[in-house]
């Protein structure tokens, strides 16, 4: 299917993947999308092409510096935004061609008005949720629809001001959104004075139903405003994000009245006079998006819904509404929806050249046949058809990746592609814009996007790397080892106690399953260094005590599964390679927050006792300064003391000077860790990486620190 984006500062239109449908959402065959291309639009065309044709060593010197002055975090997220397709859109209509198992709303073949950044893209099909769609009766006001998501913002905004029969209402800046709001106001009972700095978005506002206009590049809107209201001044003022006036803020608060309201629509910011809206006793408000229930989880992914009697307008209630006035024809939109513009055609100069600030319809071409009713049932099945799985037993090595997470990104590809006998085949996650980011930094690489269904029939070369096992079951992962192919994953795979006997069960009835654990850590050259000291000790039992500090990590929130699965098992099996003993008990204290965003599982003490005597320390917490580092571990034993810091410092006391060791560039063990899977790849006999004993060990502590930490803590013999 075709999509619009933004790509390095100017309109790109590319054939990607259909996206992936969940139980509470629907697709949609986009018939009609809106495009707002007023100075807001162009604006980002014109800055985004700046930055491209910006001077390279100015670039280069301003990376350097951040380098320099340790803020590689920004450093970082710069680079990897230089070469990033953006999705754009944000309203959109057409007709439903799949729904999700729990929507209830809609059905296959109804006319549909969708909203959302990021859903409601420019693209031939969508997927949103049910949430942020509202049914359109009648076919022929399809059109009109499309408007609908801005519509929406409008009405909050509205609504927000508490308008009454006979006030006075202004509205700054007229653009597409503001256009919308006077007709909203007017609906209201209100008086409508509409402002701008553009004479035929002036004109524009008379249509929409505004009682008068000012130009604000004249002088004298304050004196317009008293003259109009008996000196009063007006009752609601509504700051439309498309105003880009200067003191646009200050010419507010002096044409509203005594205890007047100011409504600041959008994420735009606001500098008040604090003294003279003090004086003036006014209410300044705030409208948020489209309603009650924009951005939040719940509402519009799990299903939930606020209470008609406690939260009366909605996010989906205002969609709604909006759509009947539409269909009712209690709104004129002719004069807004006048540009209809062809996707196919679709340029950066054809929206430079609809400056006017209303914007214009994008029209999908489905009447014509080439891209007409692809049915979304079909998803990604085109020229993906299964193919018998091939042992790796050749010069090259072909993978797919599934689920393009932060570690995969910055670790494993970059490690990957460094190896001459490895192709990055395909490239595949839920979000179509994060694999075609990613892909397209790796020659050759096709990005896919979809869910588990997408690797059923699908030939993912000589191995698949998953980074995430977002919407992936054990089910899964289990069907395709039993397709003997080689799986890669960074996690043990138990997620829960209940999982543990199924898995003791697989490997029981399939002994030599192609699975490699990615446990990079063992792998390190620091790590290998501290194994050689460790073996020649004298005396059996020793103490390690390893920090994570998991706001040093830039990933302090949890992971998909939590931090103990997610990223303690990594350093459970660190400890358990190191000491090389069998486990017998362990002992959790987890903290016991007052605060929603401190989690037990993100802040504990765990104690494991080995059979040899030794004692193992884990602690993480995300309550620490990030200036303290990430990963910190002590070893005692012979009266000897290791520190390793960040894997970018060693320091051996009592060992020989010859065992400390700084470097500039932390080596975590992924580039060794590799290697040898592949090299294990093309034996003809494979082990199971880390061994089947360890791993499992590892699994066990796992899910058992976990369980402890999710109550609090406790103790456990093993």
């Amino acid at each position: 299917m075709r999509q619009v984006f933004l790509d390095k500062g100017a309109i790109s239109i590319k054939d990607v993947c259909q996206p992936l449908l969940d139980d509470f959402s629907i697709v949609v065959s986009v018939a009609y999308s809106f495009m707002s291309a007023g100075k807001g639009l162009a604006d980002v065309l014109q800055a985004n092409q700046e930055f491209y044709s910006a001077t390279i060593p100015d670039k280069i010197r301003h990376l350097v510096h951040m380098i320099s002055h340790q803020d590689t975090s920004s450093a970082t997220a710069i680079l990897k935004n230089v070469r990033t397709y953006m999705p754009i859109g944000h309203s959109c209509s057409g007709v439903v061609v799949a729904v999700g198992k729990k929507v209830t709303k809609f059905r296959i073949g109804d006319y549909v008005a969708c909203t959302g950044d990021g859903l409601a893209n420019h693209a031939d099909i969508v997927c949103v949720p049910e949430k942020l769609a509202v049914r359109i009766d009648n076919e022929d006001f399809l059109k009109e629809a499309c408007i609908t998501g801005i519509g929406a913002m409008a009405m909050q905004s509205v609504r927000r001001a508490t308008i009454q029969l006979g006030d006075y209402v202004g509205i700054i800046g007229l653009e597409t959104l503001g256009q919308l709001m006077i007709q909203l106001c007017k609906l209201s009972g209100a008086r409508v004075i509409a402002f701008d700095t553009d004479n035929s978005r002036l004109e524009l506002a008379k249509k929409s139903g505004a009682q008068y206009t000012y130009n604000l590049s004249d002088q004298g809107a304050v004196q317009m405003v008293k003259s109009l209201t008996s000196s009063q001044g007006l009752d609601h003022i509504i700051v439309s994000p498309d105003c880009f006036c200067e003191n646009i803020d200050e010419l507010a608060l002096n044409m509203a009245r005594q205890k007047g309201d100011i409504i600041v629509a959008g994420n735009r910011k606001a500098h008040f006079n604090q003294k003279l809206a003090y004086q003036k006793e006014i209410n300044i408000l705030y409208s948020f998006s489209h309603g009650p229930g924009r951005y939040e989880h719940a509402y519009e992914y799990d299903g939930y819904d606020y209470p008609y009697a406690f939260v009366r307008w909605s996010e989906n209630r205002n969609l709604e509404l909006f759509a009947d006035l539409i269909v009712n024809k209690r709104l004129d939109l002719s004069h807004l929806l006048k540009h209809e513009i062809q996707l196919s055609k679709l340029t950066a100069s054809v929206i430079k050249q609809q400056s006017d600030g209303i914007g214009f319809v994008l029209d999908y071409d489905k009447k014509d046949e080439k891209y007409s009713g692809a049915c979304p049932v079909q998803l990604l099945k085109k020229d993906l058809e299964s193919r018998p799985f091939i042992p790796a037993r050749h010069d090259k090595i072909k993978m797919s990746f599934y689920g393009v997470n932060e570690s995969m990104q910055s670790h494993i590809l970059p490690t990957i592609s460094q190896f001459k006998d490895v192709i990055i085949d395909r490239v595949m996650d839920r979000d179509v814009s994060n694999a075609m980011n990613t892909a397209q930094k790796y020659r050759g690489a096709i990005a896919l996007s979809g869910g588990a269904e997408l690797l059923q029939g699908l030939d993912t070369g000589d191995a698949l790397f998953f980074g995430s096992l977002k919407g992936i079951s054990l089910d899964n992962i289990m069907l395709i080892l039993k397709e003997r192919k080689n799986l890669f994953i960074t996690r043990p795979l138990a997620r829960r106690s209940a999982d543990i006997q199924q898995i003791e069960k697989f490997f029981e009835e399939n002994p030599e399953p192609k699975l490699f654990i990615c446990f990079n850590r063992t792998y390190a050259p620091f790590i290998q260094k501290i194994k050689k000291q460790l073996t020649q000790r004298t005396l059996m039992p020793l103490m390690a005590n390893y920090r994570v500090n998991l706001r040093a990590t830039d990933q302090h929130n949890s992971g998909q599964e939590g931090n103990i699965i997610d990223r303690a098992s990594h350093i459970i099996d660190t400890l358990c390679y190191l000491i090389d003993s069998k486990p017998v008990s362990i002992s959790v204290e987890a903290l016991s927050p007052r605060v929603n965003h401190i989690y037990p599982t993100d802040n504990f003490n765990c104690q494991i006792s080995f059979a040899n005597g030794s004692v193992g320390s884990i602690l993480f917490t995300t309550l620490g300064s990030k200036d303290s580092g990430s990963e910190r571990m002590e070893i005692f034993y012979d009266s000897k003391t290791i520190v390793m810091e960040d894997f970018v410092s060693l320091m051996g006391f009592g060992l020989p000077q010859t065992f400390d060791e700084l470097v500039r560039d932390p080596d975590m063990g992924y580039s060794a860790m590799l290697g040898e899977y592949f090299r294990q790849m093309n034996l003809p006999k494979q082990e199971l990486l880390p061994s089947i004993v360890r791993w499992n060990t590892v699994q066990n502590l796992t899910i058992a620190i976990d369980d402890l930490a999710c109550h609090g803590g406790g103790e456990k013999s093993l």
